[in-house]
């Protein structure tokens, strides 16, 4: 047998015991003569079989519910479709998020959460007399990542790329003068929301633990078995529709293979069903209105939205299963504009 195979076996037969996960760690560490194990990776290792064995549970209660009942029909949740939910800004996420989770929960396959996750309020460039301290936007997100994980259970892959917001902690990295300590310093903060992090404040530290499952996309794109790509990219345009024609543009000029195309980073919703053979989707935001928009008359109200895109029986997009799901505009008219003047 497999010496990997062994010690995962060894970590399994500790489920459901009192142990952390670090002690468990130590014990197949000295049992096995290594250094390999740590809390992440046994953690990882128990999940995967508790997923594994909820499947199997389940399929054994459709079993017996079926075999109970010969005239009961049962329809297993399809799972062929992937939910993608963009420029989420947590802090400034719109709280009907979960609700949207919740809906799609037994249809879904994944999530793909595509850029500007965060929004690294606190560095960034543009001046406020507000403030949300970076770590507090970290907690914010682990609390909600693991939210919509208690939600989904361990059968959907939640998928995080990057944005030109995530990548606000890059460059104020970057420019940081002691650049000896860049190689303390994790540079890609959503694998900080997988790995945890430290703080240390006042002569104290404090430990928040990430969500290790996360798959985490070091890029602004992800192409989901060449056929998907979700997008976040640097630049946008305010004509409907052009940001996704010039996806499709670069990534056909890249050699991609893909059918479809969903674009972030806009704000804005616009399909094309048909470009260059392609079909293409702008896919709206999750987050409330932002302040910076305002006074602008060149500017329009965002759209705030998410896509479900559906896949047939031979793994394609079924473009008349998908759609794109549009919620109610939650900042029209402003009241501190109102007055009433007696004639």
């Amino acid at each position: 047998m497999d010496i990997r195979k062994q010690q995962k076996d060894y970590i399994i037969s500790f489920w459901g015991s009192n142990l952390t996960y670090r002690e468990i760690a130590r014990k197949v560490n000295d049992k096995f003569s290594t250094q390999y194990w740590d809390s992440e990776r046994v953690r990882d290792v128990i999940r995967k079989y508790r997923r594994k064995q909820d499947r199997i549970e389940a399929n054994k209660l459709l079993e017996k519910l079926e075999d109970n009942n010969p005239s009961l029909e049962i329809r297993r949740a399809k799972r062929n479709k992937i939910l993608i939910l963009s420029d989420l800004h947590i802090p400034f996420h719109r709280e009907e998020l979960f609700d949207i989770v919740e809906k799609h929960k037994n249809e879904i396959r994944a999530i793909v959460f595509a850029g500007d996750v965060l929004d690294c309020f606190e560095i960034s460039k543009y001046p406020s007399i507000n403030n949300y301290p970076i770590e507090n936007e970290l907690i914010d997100a682990i609390d909600i990542f693991k939210r919509i994980r208690n939600i989904v259970g361990f059968t959907v892959e939640l998928i995080l790329i990057y944005g030109n917001h995530d990548n606000r902690w890059k460059k104020y990295i970057a420019n940081m003068h002691q650049k000896k300590l860049y190689k303390f310093i994790n540079p890609n903060i959503l694998e900080m929301l997988k790995s945890g992090f430290t703080l240390y404040e006042n002569g104290e530290e404090q430990r928040y633990d990430g969500i290790p499952d996360l798959k985490i996309i070091n890029s602004w794109y992800v192409n989901i078995n060449n056929e998907l790509i979700c997008c976040h990219p640097n630049n946008f345009s305010k004509i409907d529709i052009k940001n996704a024609k010039m996806a499709i543009e670069h990534f056909i000029s890249r050699g991609e293979q893909f059918s479809t195309v969903c674009v972030a980073h806009s704000h804005h919703q616009a399909e094309t069903t048909r470009y260059l053979g392609k079909y293409g989707i702008e896919t709206g935001c999750m987050c409330k209105p932002f302040d910076y928009s305002k006074g602008y008359t060149s500017a329009r109200p965002q759209d705030n939205g998410y896509v479900l895109i559906a896949f047939d029986e031979n793994g394609k997009v079924n473009k008349n299963e998908s759609k794109v799901y549009t919620l109610d505009y939650i900042d029209g008219i402003d009241e501190n504009s109102q007055i009433k003047i007696e004639f």
